[in-house]
């Protein structure tokens, strides 16, 4: 995919999540939400509630900080500078958008949980993660030459991004557009990272860096 399709999927992708945003006092997703929020209720399983509020509890913002560290120290100590700054740049910008829009938002979450949560619920913070993690994940796969390994990442990293949203709403925690505007919000943080490594924007800022460093 080149820098300008890119680009455009970054244009897309935040189009779509205006579109949620501003839509989210519409009686018709209200409805919605409501209703797929009363499925839930109602269908409990004691299993799967305890698989998705695991999955809910691993991906909590002090275990991401810490992947996210350990893994960009990884690529940066084997060479991989740029993709190191991409890393931390998507989750820095998700991490600030999130608490940013939460905070714009004010949106209240579902009074049922099944897994006790505080704080305002647009966007889902673990949806918009979810996208901009495995996103990356996919990104640097696709770097794998053997096309069945690669294929079995990207399907695992893809069924990440789904099963961390879709246990959101399981648990009651988040409405259901709020897991889309967390999606597509990540999706716009991604493609922007993504734009500026192949436009070496990293590149320049690591070769500026280090020449204020040797000065």
């Amino acid at each position: 995919m080149n820098k300008n399709n890119i680009l455009i999927w970054a244009i897309f992708s935040f189009i779509a999540f205006f579109l949620v945003a501003i839509n989210l006092n519409n009686v018709h997703v209200i409805a919605l939400d409501s209703q797929i929020s009363n499925f839930v209720i109602s269908s409990q399983v004691s299993w799967l509630t305890s698989f998705c509020s695991i999955l809910s509890v691993i991906f909590e913002p002090i275990y991401v900080v810490l992947f996210v560290l350990i893994l960009s120290i990884i690529l940066w100590t084997r060479k991989f500078r740029n993709e190191s700054l991409f890393l931390v740049f998507v989750s820095i910008a998700a991490g600030a958008l999130i608490f940013l829009l939460k905070l714009l938002f004010v949106r209240v979450r579902p009074s049922v949980q099944f897994l006790a949560e505080t704080g305002y619920s647009f966007p889902s913070g673990h949806a918009l993660i979810s996208v901009v993690l495995f996103g990356s994940l996919i990104y640097f796969l696709l770097r794998i030459k053997s096309e069945w390994k690669r294929d079995c990442l990207v399907l695992f990293s893809y069924l990440g991004i789904l099963a961390l949203g879709l246990s959101r709403v399981y648990l009651n925690v988040h409405w259901f557009s709020d897991i889309f505007g967390g999606y597509f919000l990540g999706a716009t943080i991604l493609f922007v990272g993504v734009y500026l490594l192949k436009t070496n924007v990293f590149r320049k800022l690591f070769f500026s860096f280090n020449t204020y460093l040797t000065k």
